[in-house]
């Protein structure tokens, strides 16, 4: 454990510009055999910029906001030694939050995307279980299928019966390349609709 850092020792990391702390940082060895100095200098820098950094983390959405201030700091700590150079650590930082917001929220965009998975095409079986889940759901998912244009309602509608594609084509008056390129479309747009309305 390490020892608690004297008055005279804080007060003496405030005087310090970012770029001062930085270079501490940077001296103090890997971030696992991290000196006293080195990690004491990390937890000004971390003291001074956290209130910023998770604002600047809820802008690109407020949940996890906290989160990805935790990775982006995770990140500046094993990253600084060999990918910052010594310049506005303020803008670095924040280009590494941008980077973490946006990588969240992607995941997070495929982790809903995956759970509502609107892949209509038929397992072995011949059934459409994917959408059977959503099925559960089914007024909002009624609602956004409204939405849709009259060609990709009847695919979708046709999948709903548990149609293949060429079949649903057929039924829908259309070819088998027009049906595929329609349920690509209407999974898209379902896709948003459903993130919107919180199926």
């Amino acid at each position: 454990m390490l020892a608690p850092m004297s008055e005279s020792s804080k007060s003496s990391l405030n005087e310090l510009t970012d770029e001062t702390l930085v270079e501490l940082v940077q001296r103090g060895g890997a971030p696992a055999k991290a000196s006293f100095q080195a990690q004491a200098a990390f937890a000004k820098l971390r003291e001074r910029y956290n209130e910023q950094v998770v604002a600047s983390a809820a802008q690109f959405g407020k949940t996890g906001a906290e989160d990805v201030a935790q990775e982006a700091w995770i990140k500046v700590w094993t990253k600084i030694a060999d990918h910052f150079d010594g310049r506005n650590f303020r803008g670095w930082l924040f280009r590494l939050v941008k980077h973490e917001a946006i990588n969240a929220y992607r995941l997070a965009q495929r982790k809903r995307e995956q759970s509502i998975s609107l892949d209509f095409e038929s397992k072995g079986d011949g059934s459409a279980s994917s959408l059977a889940i959503l099925l559960e759901r089914k007024e909002p998912l009624e609602l956004c299928i409204a939405k849709l244009p009259e060609r990709q309602q009847c695919i979708v509608r046709a999948t709903l019966q548990q149609m293949k594609i060429a079949a649903a084509a057929e039924h829908c008056g259309i070819t088998a390349a027009q049906a595929s390129v329609a349920k690509h479309h209407a999974i898209k747009s379902l896709r948003a609709c459903t993130t919107r309305e919180g199926v």
